[in-house]
């Protein structure tokens, strides 16, 4: 099997961040990259996560390139 990353998001952390700050915050769209220090970024999306709300961890994706394998295989 040969995989391989084709697409990311780049500062994944930082654009779930601004998913959650445009739910959960009153800021205008111009301020919801407003920069966080990583401790704080890990513990927001940490309670997100927590209380069930998934839909802000998918603004990150990451594709990936997968051969040698039948698509029918679950993971």
């Amino acid at each position: 099997m040969k995989v391989k990353l084709i697409s990311f998001t780049k500062n994944p952390e930082a654009v779930v961040m601004a998913a959650i700050r445009q739910c959960y915050s009153s800021v205008g769209a111009a301020d919801l990259k407003k920069k966080t220090d990583m401790e704080t970024r890990k513990r927001l999306i940490a309670q997100v996560m927590a209380s069930g709300h998934t839909s802000t961890p998918k603004h990150a994706s990451f594709t990936f390139a997968v051969e040698g394998i039948s698509r029918a295989t679950e993971i």
